[in-house]
C-alpha cells in the first residue's frame, strides 16, 4: 500500500476548457483512440504558473528600482524558493486530475497556430485537439512546511491570474487552451470574478512585494524591465466582450498573423522568428497575449527589453531600443484592437494601478 504524505490544501479549483487545447503526449497527439486521450498534466500547468508568478515578482522588484541582470538573478532566486529549482525542492505541490477528450479541430481550422502546428502532423485530422470537460487543480503543501502567509497567497493568486489571463498548450498566447473556473475552495470569491481582475492583480503585486522585500532596493528604474513584469507603465490589460470564445481566439490569431502596421518593419514586435526577419535568436514569444472565456476575454501586453539589439529585415537593420519597443507595441495594440472591433469584439483598457 502506498504511503500518502499528509498535506494541507491551500486552494482547489474545478476548471473547464473554454477553447480547444493543443496538448499532446510523446508524439504531440491529444488522443490516440476514442477512449485513450492525454490527462491534464501538472507539468503542463506548473510551467505556465511559474511564468505568471515570475512576472509578478519581476514587477515588484522593478518597482523598487531593480533592473538588468540583478533583476533576473533575484527573480530566479525568489521563484526557485517557491516553485523549486535545481538546488531547492518546491514547498508547494501542484496536483491535477482530469482527462482530455477528443475535440474536432474544424472550429479552429482558421487559427494561425493550429494551421502551423498541424502541417504534416500525424494528428492533423482531429486528434491534435483536446477539450477538458471537467478538471481539478489543487495547490497543497506538506503539513510540516512552515510556508509564510505571503507565499501562500502569492501561489494561489498566481494560479487564479493564470486562469484569467493565460492558457495551456500550443497557441495559448493566441487564445487556445483557456480555462474557466467553475468551482473553488479556500479562495476569496472576489478574486474569481473577472470584473475584479484589477484588484486581483494589485493584490498579486502586493504579495510579490512581500516576498522580495528582503532584497535591497535599486536606483531609478529608467529603462524597460529586463524580462516581462507586471508593474505600472510596463504592463497593459484590455477586457473584451465576446460571445463565442472559440471564434474570438480564431479572430485574434488572424489579427496578429499579417499585421498591416503603420510603422515600417514593425511586425517583429509580435514574436520571432517571423517571416522576413533575421535576429539571431531561435525564438522570442509574443509579448501580447489573449485569453478567451465565456462572455469575456483579456489582452495582456508586456513592455520589456528582452529583445535582440539588432534585427535584419531584407537590407534594413533595425536597432531595437526601448523607444522602438514602446512605439511598435503601441502600434501593434492599436492594430489588433481595430481588427477585433471590425469582427465585433469590443475591447477597452482596464486601469490596474
Amino acid at each position: 500500500m502506498k504511503a500518502i504524505s499528509p498535506v494541507t490544501t491551500l486552494a482547489s479549483f474545478e476548471v473547464r476548457s473554454s477553447t480547444p487545447m493543443l496538448l499532446g503526449g510523446y508524439d504531440g497527439c491529444a488522443c490516440h483512440g476514442s477512449n485513450d486521450c492525454e490527462p491534464l498534466r501538472s507539468q503542463s500547468l506548473k510551467g505556465v504558473l511559474r511564468w505568471w508568478s515570475r512576472a509578478a515578482l519581476a514587477g515588484a522588484l522593478y518597482s523598487r528600482g531593480v533592473n538588468g541582470r540583478e533583476l533576473i538573478k533575484r527573480v530566479l532566486e525568489a521563484s526557485g524558493n517557491l516553485w523549486g529549482s535545481t538546488n531547492h525542492v518546491s514547498p508547494v505541490i501542484l496536483r491535477t486530475y482530469g482527462s482530455i477528450t477528443r475535440y474536432s479541430c474544424s472550429s479552429i481550422s482558421g487559427h494561425s497556430r493550429y494551421r502551423l502546428t498541424s502541417l504534416g502532423h500525424p494528428c492533423r485530422r482531429g486528434s491534435l485537439c483536446g477539450w477538458l470537460r471537467s478538471g481539478e487543480v489543487y495547490l497543497n503543501v506538506p503539513t510540516w512546511e512552515n510556508l509564510p502567509t505571503s507565499h501562500v497567497e502569492h501561489a494561489v493568486l498566481s494560479l487564479i491570474v493564470l486562469f484569467h489571463l493565460g492558457g495551456l498548450g500550443k497557441g495559448s498566447r493566441r487564445g487556445l487552451g483557456s480555462l474557466d473556473i467553475r468551482r473553488w475552495n479556500n479562495v476569496d470569491p472576489s478574486y474569481i470574478d473577472p470584473s475584479n481582475i484589477s484588484s486581483t492583480l494589485r493584490r498579486l503585486s502586493v504579495t510579490a512585494s512581500n516576498i522580495v522585500s528582503r532584497y535591497p532596493a535599486g536606483g531609478s528604474r529608467g529603462e524597460l524591465p529586463a524580462i516581462p513584469a507586471i508593474a505600472e507603465d510596463v504592463f497593459r490589460l484590455f477586457r473584451c466582450k465576446i460571445e463565442n470564445p472559440v471564434r474570438a481566439a480564431v479572430e485574434f490569431s488572424r489579427a496578429v498573423l499579417r499585421p498591416q502596421l503603420s510603422i515600417r518593419h514593425g511586425a517583429w514586435i509580435l514574436g520571432l522568428p517571423r517571416r522576413g526577419y533575421k535576429a539571431g535568436v531561435s525564438r522570442r514569444a509574443s509579448p501580447i497575449m489573449f485569453s478567451a472565456h465565456r462572455g469575456v476575454g483579456f489582452i495582456s501586453a508586456f513592455y520589456s527589453s528582452d529583445w535582440p539589439n539588432r534585427i535584419r529585415h531584407g537590407r534594413h537593420i533595425i536597432s531595437v531600443t526601448d523607444e522602438e519597443i514602446e512605439r511598435h507595441m503601441n502600434a501593434a495594440l492599436d492594430h489588433i484592437l481595430s481588427r477585433l472591433n471590425q469582427y465585433g469584439i469590443k475591447c477597452r483598457e482596464v486601469k490596474v494601478w
